[in-house]
């Protein structure tokens, strides 16, 4: 059995969302993921076979990397957004990167390395973050 998923360029956000909602809370019980697996191999050696999937897929991945960097350029537009921009870089890296510095990074994504954080994503522990009264909130074992 394989599953398809058709979309709009402009609704990339709302099936990133899907996905992360499919993966992170499933509808399925592990053990039906896992006989699932033997199949899912299955149909990505028979889709990539088609030499025009990986052309599709590199159309993806750039088209999708084209966005990021559109979508950083238009934050850093106003004052506000820099200043945002700067706060959490020092945050999360202790420094600073002037915009033409993230834009060579971001550039320099390949599609390996998109890959690998896939991985790492989907084999990783899942948290949560949550603001506000945390009091009422459960921890991510009782979902």
């Amino acid at each position: 059995m394989a599953n398809t998923v058709e979309y709009l360029q402009d609704d990339v956000d709302v099936l990133m969302e899907f996905l992360l909602n499919v993966t992170t809370a499933p509808e399925f019980p592990h053990w039906e993921a896992a006989a699932l697996q033997s199949q899912l191999r299955i149909d990505r050696t028979v889709a990539f076979r088609n030499p025009q999937a990986h052309v599709i897929e590199n159309l993806y991945v750039q088209a999708a990397k084209n966005k990021l960097i559109a979508e950083y350029l238009m934050s850093v537009e106003s004052s506000g957004g820099f200043l945002d921009e700067v706060r959490c870089q020092a945050l999360a890296a202790g420094s600073y990167m002037p915009p033409g510095t993230v834009l060579q990074q971001a550039d320099s994504v390949a599609d390996p390395d998109v890959i690998n954080a896939a991985k790492k994503f989907v084999s990783g522990q899942k948290s949560k973050a949550a603001s506000g009264h945390l009091g009422q909130t459960p921890f991510v074992d009782q979902f």
